[in-house]
């Protein structure tokens, strides 16, 4: 029975590097069926991480958000790139899926991509963050607002 492996989209949103989520995840990956399981990384910068070519040698996929754009992600943020990264989210998950699930562990992201995976219909949307009062240092702006506190997703 040849079937294909579900897929998770997991989204960190830094390149996928030594850090603490990074470790935590490539732990997890490391322990699990690739036959049944594949776990695909979406990130905001270039940069190559280290894990890089151990989750492309496991056969999962490394997107940059920002990949088709001329800065690549390495440009301050601004409203225009949180409205393009739903649309790039959104993109990815259309073309590069089926996803089973999405995984956003980056407080900052969280609201775009679960919009984004709401409109690509992916069933399972996790949402968690160690990094807590990170969001009390800024005062939110108006699509933070509309992406975390008024959507029921």
């Amino acid at each position: 029975m040849n079937t294909k492996p579900k897929r998770v989209l997991f989204i960190s949103g830094l390149p996928f590097d030594i850090g603490g989520i990074e470790i935590s995840a490539m732990s997890i990956y490391r322990g699990i069926d690739k036959e049944k399981l594949l776990i695909d990384i979406a990130v905001r910068k270039p940069q190559k991480g280290c894990f890089h070519d151990e989750i492309e040698g496991y056969g999962g996929r490394i997107f940059n958000i920002f990949e088709s754009t001329r800065h690549k992600g390495n440009k301050k943020w601004n409203i225009l790139m949180d409205l393009y990264s739903i649309y790039s989210y959104y993109k990815i998950m259309k073309t590069y899926g089926p996803f089973n699930a999405i995984h956003i562990v980056h407080p900052i992201f969280d609201g775009f991509a679960i919009i984004a995976a709401k409109l690509a219909k992916i069933p399972t949307r996790i949402v968690h963050s160690h990094n807590t009062g990170f969001d009390d240092k800024y005062q939110p702006n108006m699509i933070k607002l509309l992406t975390q506190k008024h959507w029921k997703l």
